[in-house]
């Protein structure tokens, strides 16, 4: 069923952090919140990317395909980029040395590395205090989130075509311009690109407002 990636083309449910026709991002699953993992696909393979890195042994299987299935999708969309590119992720709600920090994207892009000869992984951005995640009780305020990472700035050599920021679940897009604006205020020449493996969307029956 999902087999195409797609690229946001700012119709559909607002994403009021995000500039249609300025900023790039493909994603390739729509998530409907709030559906349950048993009637819906993508709402199952979401609930076990998500599962806490704490959860028994057996539960840590399904987080561990979600993540393989995450960076083989990525793989089909990258791997026949002819140019260098630099990859860096959304950092988790919870900073390093919390028991809850989960490093679920950085496992997805450390799998595409070793399959993507042209890739450069670096981590640009962490937490530096744990927060709610934005799902349940997180500020949707791209200088609030900004001011909740260190950034790191990247070392952009010349053979960089682009900059790539990946990240799971996109829904205002406030995570993703914390990001991007970032990245531009150091490197306005380079080009970013968002890649989200599911882009919430309202339910069939529901109307944006």
């Amino acid at each position: 069923m999902y087999n195409t990636w797609q690229q946001w083309d700012g119709t559909g449910r607002p994403r009021r952090f995000l500039r249609s026709g300025g900023d790039t991002i493909y994603y390739l699953r729509e998530y409907i919140p709030g559906k349950s993992f048993h009637e819906d696909a993508t709402s199952s393979i979401i609930y076990d990317l998500k599962k806490s890195p704490s959860v028994p042994e057996n539960q840590l299987y399904y987080k561990n395909k979600a993540i393989e299935d995450f960076a083989s999708d990525i793989y089909r969309l990258l791997f026949l980029v002819p140019h260098r590119f630099c990859i860096t992720d959304i950092p988790p709600s919870k900073c390093p040395g919390d028991p809850e920090y989960d490093d679920r994207i950085e496992r997805v892009i450390a799998w595409l590395c070793r399959k993507v000869p042209n890739t450069l992984y670096m981590r640009c951005f962490t937490k530096k205090y744990s927060t709610a995640p934005l799902h349940i009780k997180g500020h949707r305020d791209p200088m609030r989130i900004a001011a909740s990472w260190e950034y790191t700035r990247p070392n952009i050599t010349k053979d960089i075509k682009e900059i790539i920021v990946v990240d799971d679940v996109l829904t205002t897009g406030a995570s993703m311009r914390a990001a991007f604006d970032l990245l531009q205020k150091d490197f306005p020449w380079q080009p970013l690109k968002g890649i989200v493996w599911a882009l919430v969307v309202d339910p069939p029956d529901q109307e944006s407002t």
